[in-house]
């Protein structure tokens, strides 16, 4: 599998300044032993406890976002609850005008998880000086409004839900059935997740891949395997090779 690339873009409504300096004395950051190694204009590296190398970049322009489909998905997880607002997500990529590309590169965990965990965590330096309105995943399209990132990415940096930060959770309409299936798990050292049920399922359909993809993350899932009932039916694995992504996935199939 593909290394994450450690990307994430701050989408903000006008445009910012980041200064490093006010960055390294703030309250928020004196405890993380931060160096500033480079400095240009709109761009500056900083280090953090000689682990974690963060570039921020910003440009005068708005990120490279699919609006249709950040709309759709907004309808189609409309009422979803304990997840990220879909709709506030799709106006905050509607309404940026200004981007901060956020570049981390850690040395000090083996994981891709810890990694991306490092990222997340680089990224605080940026949106706690200067909130924006929303978090962009560019690899997977994910857009995490702010204060859904502070709920379920930054309150969970400890503990593997913080991946879900990096994976997109997709769903397609066909017919009476709807699919979900992720899109990042693979980055991450695992096979992304499909599964296909009737429309009335949704809920629990998004709310079941999301929980299987945390799982598969410490838990190795292979074909055939089977995982937890679901509406007391049992599901199990198959490989396949993915309508929606250019790769395999794993399938997950009535038992």
């Amino acid at each position: 599998m593909k290394k994450p690339k450690l990307k994430l873009q701050l989408l903000y409504e006008e445009p910012v300044e980041l200064n490093p300096k006010k960055i390294k004395k703030s309250d928020d950051f004196k405890t993380m032993g931060l160096d500033i190694l480079d400095k240009e204009k709109n761009n500056f590296t900083m280090e953090i406890e000689d682990q974690i190398d963060v570039n921020f970049k910003w440009k005068k322009k708005k990120a490279d976002i699919d609006l249709d489909f950040l709309k759709k998905q907004s309808e189609l997880t409309k009422g979803l609850e304990n997840w990220i607002q879909r709709d506030k997500a799709y106006e905050a990529a509607r309404d940026h005008t200004f981007v901060v590309d956020v570049k981390g590169e850690s040395s000090a965990w083996d994981t891709k998880i810890e990694k991306v965990r490092s990222l997340f965590l680089a990224s605080c330096l940026g949106i706690y000086t200067e909130s924006p309105l929303a978090v962009h995943i560019p690899q997977t399209g994910l857009v995490i409004p702010i204060e859904d990132f502070h709920t379920f990415i930054l309150g969970n940096m400890g503990d593997l839900l913080l991946a879900s930060g990096w994976f997109n959770i997709i769903l397609d309409e066909k017919s009476d059935d709807i699919t979900v299936y992720t899109k990042g798990v693979a980055a991450l050292g695992e096979r992304d997740i499909e599964l296909t049920m009737p429309k009335s399922e949704w809920e629990h359909a998004h709310n079941f891949v999301r929980n299987i993809a945390v799982y598969s993350l410490s838990t190795k899932l292979r074909k055939g395997d089977t995982t937890v009932d679901l509406n007391d039916k049992p599901y199990t694995i198959q490989r396949k090779y993915s309508d929606y992504l250019d790769y395999g996935v794993l399938e997950l199939m009535k038992g």
